[in-house]
């Protein structure tokens, strides 16, 4: 039987940030699901967040429990979101998109486009085909792009996420 977590008195686990919780078994994704926004504390919504990426995320089958002792996780905390106009606002390994449109949008971490290898239009494009829009529309005036900061954290146990952020000076949010 696992002992349970000592509560950590730590005034950032109560701030408010955006949070991506991405599950790998290996190199492959398991589930992958974030807000960009919160209106809950740091520890509920990265509790939300985990849950949804293990259970929720619709393009995989749930995580099943012989899989969990396998299984890495990321966590990405989300500061700073701005608008953008052109490509050369982008910068590649720093900011992740947001591109909207209508009722489409489409979220992508920095670490997507490192790990496939993409200049700034490339991961403009992929975004918006994963928001189901047409490739080149992040230059349509009807469409809004934004980047933000965020603060990626990754281990092979969550309880080492945890000691990472705390241990962390760059834990920081807003």
């Amino acid at each position: 039987m696992q002992k349970p977590l000592e509560p950590i008195n730590d005034p950032r686990w109560e701030e408010k940030s955006g949070v991506f919780v991405t599950l790998k078994n290996g190199l492959s994704v398991r589930g992958s699901v974030g807000m960009l926004e919160s209106s809950t504390s740091l520890q509920e919504t990265l509790f939300d967040a985990g849950q949804s990426a293990a259970t929720h995320d619709h393009r995989f089958t749930p995580v099943s429990q012989d899989e969990i002792e396998n299984l890495s996780i990321e966590v990405t905390l989300i500061n700073n979101s701005q608008k953008i106009k052109t490509p050369n606002e982008l910068l590649i390994g720093s900011h992740g998109l947001v591109v909207s449109k209508g009722d489409k949008r489409s979220v992508m971490l920095p670490q997507v486009a490192i790990e496939k290898g993409w200049s700034a239009v490339e991961f403009l494009e992929a975004t918006c085909e994963k928001a189901g829009l047409k490739h080149d529309d992040w230059r349509d005036p009807n469409t809004l792009v934004e980047v933000f900061d965020c603060q990626s954290f990754q281990s092979t146990s969550v309880v080492e996420i945890i000691k990472e952020f705390i241990s962390s000076p760059s834990f920081k949010l807003h």
